[in-house]
This record gives C-alpha cells, sequence and structure tokens, in this order.
C-alpha cells in the first residue's frame, strides 16, 4: 500500500485553501502550487523532519486499519531522517529503502512487461 497521498515531501505537498484560492485566482498555476507546497517552503527549518514523520505516520496509520498485519515501510530522501519517529509514533518497525527503489521496482515491472510476461503480482497484462 502506497501512504504518500496528503503527507508532504520537502518540496511537494498536498494543496491547502490559499493554495486553491491562489489557483482560483490565477495568481499560480496547481503545479507551481505543488512545487512550493513541501515542508521546506511552509514550514520553519526546526519543524520540516518532524512534521513530515508525523503526516507519514498518520496516513500509515490509517491504512493500517484496513491491513492491521501489514509491514509498514518509508521510502525516499526523507526515510532514513523520519523513521525513527515514525516507529514511535506507530509502535511498530519501520522499514527503510532508498529513493530509488520505486525506479527499480518500476523498471522490472516494465522489463518484465516488454519481455512477454502475462502476469505481474498476479494482476494480468494486456499490452
Amino acid at each position: 500500500l502506497d501512504a504518500c497521498i496528503f503527507a508532504p515531501g520537502l518540496e511537494h505537498g498536498a494543496l491547502d485553501v490559499d493554495a486553491i484560492r491562489s489557483i482560483d485566482a490565477g495568481e499560480i498555476t496547481a503545479n507551481g502550487a505543488f512545487l512550493r507546497a513541501g515542508v521546506n517552503h511552509t514550514l520553519p527549518p526546526e519543524e520540516r523532519l518532524r512534521t513530515a514523520a508525523l503526516f507519514a505516520a498518520m496516513e500509515c496509520a490509517a491504512l493500517l486499519l484496513l491491513a492491521p498485519a501489514a509491514g509498514v515501510a518509508l521510502a525516499g530522501s526523507l526515510a532514513p531522517g523520519i523513521s525513527g519517529h515514525v516507529e514511535s509514533l506507530l509502535g511498530r518497525p519501520v522499514a527503510v529503502y532508498d529513493e530509488w527503489c520505486a525506479s527499480r521496482g518500476l523498471a522490472a515491472i516494465a522489463r518484465d512487461v516488454f519481455g512477454g510476461k502475462e502476469e505481474i503480482l498476479g494482476i494480468g497484462v494486456n499490452v
């Protein structure tokens, strides 16, 4: 399960009401607002990692309601810096993967799809 729906990153993040109003007023594009919604643009330096950890933990906790036995993993450049705080908030271990793990996984899927596999992770391939 991927929990990066609302949790902000360093540069990117979910749009708040002020950002939506700025978009509606034509002051900024939606993409421009998204690119300036991360914790580096919205919070003082001393609050950035703690806030990112809190948002990540909240999203993981919500997903754990659906799959209580699932493991929790963080990936990306922030993962090593926030994993301890996320573990503390969730009360369970958190695996940490680097910022390239999604790229490696997508490359493996592409290799299999274009190599003729008919199924990837139990999902039928229809090219």
